[in-house]
């Protein structure tokens, strides 16, 4: 983040605190921390769509669709269970092709839906969906659910 947009939020925040401080106490404390998340929600966006805008967020290959064997994890920063998920995953990405996605952020162009629950696996075989896992899934579990959809019926 440039010092320009810093500069930006930071005085977005600031009207936004002066707005719920001039309201009512039974107000600010109903209606006070909502507010102030959607403004600075807002701020944000502002910030990112102006970064796209310029061209600095490039944007994923549609063909990027992952072929043969993948796990895709979908994760986020405040999630204490992608926590424990993510060494799970870094032990399968040894053997196996392993993609995480933030569900904060925008996803690749192959991802047809994002993922109500996290943290969320999905393992995908020829770009195919063969199985989804929600919740803390163990490396076991994946790596037995992998050798039965490999195996040649």
């Amino acid at each position: 983040m440039t010092d320009e947009q810093r500069k930006q939020l930071r005085e977005h925040l600031d009207r936004a605190s002066a707005i719920v401080r001039s309201w009512p106490a039974w107000m600010r404390k109903v209606l006070g921390r909502i507010a102030l998340v959607l403004v600075s929600w807002a701020a944000l966006q502002a910030v990112a769509t102006a970064g796209e805008a310029r061209g600095a967020t490039p944007r994923p290959d549609p063909d990027s669709m992952p072929t043969g064997t993948a796990i895709v994890g979908f994760t986020a920063d405040w999630c204490p269970a992608c926590r424990v998920q993510a060494p799970i995953w870094q032990a399968l990405a040894a053997r196996h092709k392993v993609i995480i996605l933030d569900n904060t952020k925008p996803m690749p162009p192959w991802v047809r839906q994002r993922p109500r629950a996290i943290p969320h696996t999905v393992l995908l075989i020829g770009g195919r969906t063969v199985r989804t896992w929600k919740g803390v899934v163990s490396r076991e579990a994946i790596e037995a659910a992998i050798t039965l959809e490999e195996t040649p019926r």
